[in-house]
């Protein structure tokens, strides 16, 4: 202190010891920094400077502050616009979560975050060994500032950052820590598998309702030597949470779904929590897969299968063996009919480690009403779950299911035709059932061509035997596929359902008639009169992709 002139110095009492400045732990210090946000315990050393209360700045190592967050936490480094907005208004920092466009890397930490904070502390370290002298110079002044006892770590880091760097020095480390960030880029799609590449197995989901002779067109692929075959896996799901909607139920329908084209069958434990066997799937002897190697030693791939048969020599086998198999074929395909959006299967078309395609089965609804009529106690479940009842069993007496089973026909035909995404493309196939039975050597080999297989001679004589029977069937044989006369099953309605049945019909799904390709009738004598077809020609109303354009 300086003396006043002419006078004696004035008197000072001596100076009080200092005591010793207590060392921190950086996650100490940052945490008064940033809030709440998430700091890791441990490593780097926190130096309280000032005369104020204890930690008034915070000096932290940058190597502490440049790698702490590498172990999931937010730091300035991480995200600069998120951190220091944290610090200033001392409110917790953090990143936002990874979309679906993101790929996380280390933890909860983004490739992108990753490489912006490698290329922040290379730049921090050129700057280090060029001005390390400036840097420390800085650093004395900074600890003598006292403003009212408290100096912020986000205004240190302000003013440290206005050391000046020449033009020279700046060009030089940005082309470095480009280089170093093509590096790092490059080393990570070489350890990234690449997903994108198609499944080598064929997926094909047969999409139909309760009655419309989506059970024969399971058979027909079924007994594909190449086809590993499953009739509505979830049912497992209806069964299970039956006391809920079917609009609730589609997202549990289509992860399951999902994961039996992977075969996955681990997610029949959520169903089937108990040690099972071949016989605890839902209709399983339907599935030549399954009554064959590896899943059954009793027959040979090549062979035509009976239900009978091999709930007879196979159903003892291990629930295991349904994975073991289905990994053996090309071609997975599933018969469902609990899908009534076709958007909810989305995610499944765009899925990358799939190869879906989807056959939409429909019927003349007043041929499928005539053959509902012989399962009412069977379908009573399905319908509740349909209407939402709550687990109420529904007799569906005034065709409520029947309307909402014609909406959804009508939904999924136009979403694939009218306008329909790209990724549709060559994907959606729609079948009549009267068309099959028909002429069902074309309308087969029409599905077997958009599936990518070819019809064997035996597949050949097997399907005439089953379109040629005797008669419509009998009415305990309504789950079971056996030989018919398949035209007369198709036309069976019109001389069964009364006419008062068929105007009502009608009404509910009048849209559906009409958009499907089938005509309506007036009067009882056109309902009798079968010289009159009343399945109007497919051409006219088949979608072709050549004139769709999706930029339209």
């Amino acid at each position: 202190m300086l003396r006043s002139r002419g006078g004696s110095a004035p008197s000072r009492a001596p100076p009080a010891a200092v005591a010793p400045r207590p060392r921190l732990k950086a996650a100490h210090c940052l945490r008064r920094e940033l809030g709440s946000a998430s700091v890791p315990e441990g490593g780097g050393e926190v130096r309280p400077t000032g005369r104020g209360s204890q930690g008034d700045f915070c000096w932290v190592r940058w190597r502490r502050l440049a790698s702490f967050s590498l172990s999931g936490g937010t730091s300035l480094l991480s995200n600069p616009a998120v951190g220091f907005k944290a610090a200033r208004a001392g409110e917790p920092a953090v990143l936002p979560e990874a979309g679906p466009g993101l790929v996380p890397a280390s933890g909860a930490v983004l490739v992108p975050a990753v490489l912006w904070r490698w290329w922040f502390l290379l730049l921090l370290l050129f700057f280090f060994k060029s001005h390390w002298r400036t840097w420390l110079f800085e650093r004395r002044r900074f600890r003598s500032l006292e403003l009212d006892g408290e100096v912020s770590f986000f205004n240190c880091l302000v003013r440290m950052a206005r050391i000046r760097i020449s033009s020279t020095i700046i060009t030089l480390l940005v082309m470095v820590q480009t280089g170093f960030l093509l590096f790092m880029y490059t080393r990570y799609n070489s350890f990234t598998p690449h997903s994108e590449e198609k499944s080598s197995q064929v997926h094909i989901l047969i999409l139909s309702s309760w009655r419309s002779g989506s059970s024969f067109v399971g058979q027909l692929f079924s007994q594909h030597p190449s086809v590993f075959y499953l009739m509505e896996p979830a049912w497992h799901v209806w069964v299970t949470m039956y006391q809920n909607s079917a609009k609730v139920l589609h997202m549990a329908v289509r992860d399951l779904v999902r994961s039996v084209f992977l075969c996955d069958m681990s997610v029949f434990d959520a169903y089937m929590p108990w040690k099972r066997n071949l016989s605890d799937l839902f209709q399983w002897a339907v599935s030549r897969a399954l009554c064959s190697a590896p899943a059954c030693d009793s027959f040979q791939r090549t062979d035509v299968t009976s239900e009978m048969a091999c709930k007879t020599l196979c159903g003892r086998y291990p629930f295991s063996k349904v994975e073991e198999a289905c990994k053996t074929y090309s071609h997975v395909v599933i018969k469902e009919v609990r899908f009534f959006d076709l958007k909810v299967l989305y995610p499944l078309l765009t899925d990358p480690s799939l190869n879906l395609k989807i056959i939409h089965l429909v019927r003349d609804p007043r041929a499928v009403v005539k053959s509902r009529e012989q399962s009412v106690k069977a379908l009573a479940r399905d319908n509740g779950i349909v209407l939402s009842t709550n687990g109420t069993k529904v007799e569906d007496s005034k065709y409520k299911v029947m309307q909402e089973i014609c909406r959804s026909h009508v939904q999924i035909y136009e979403t694939a035709t009218l306008k329909p995404p790209s990724f549709l493309k060559d994907r959606y196939l729609m079948i009549r059932f009267e068309d099959l039975v028909r002429d069902p050597l074309s309308e087969i080999s029409e599905m077997y061509k958009f599936a990518d297989l070819s019809l064997t001679p035996t597949l050949k004589s097997w399907v005439y035997n089953i379109t040629h029977g005797q008669g419509p069937g009998k009415k305990k044989e309504a789950f079971k596929i056996t030989s018919r006369d398949a035209v007369n099953v198709s036309q069976a309605w019109r001389n069964v359902l009364s006419f008062q049945k068929i105007k009502k019909i009608q009404e509910v799904c009048k849209g559906a008639i009409n958009m499907l390709g089938y005509q309506l009738v007036d009067s009882e004598k056109e309902q009798r009169d079968l010289s009159l077809d009343l399945v109007l020609p497919r051409r006219q109303n088949q979608f072709s992709w050549s004139s769709f354009n999706p930029k339209n």
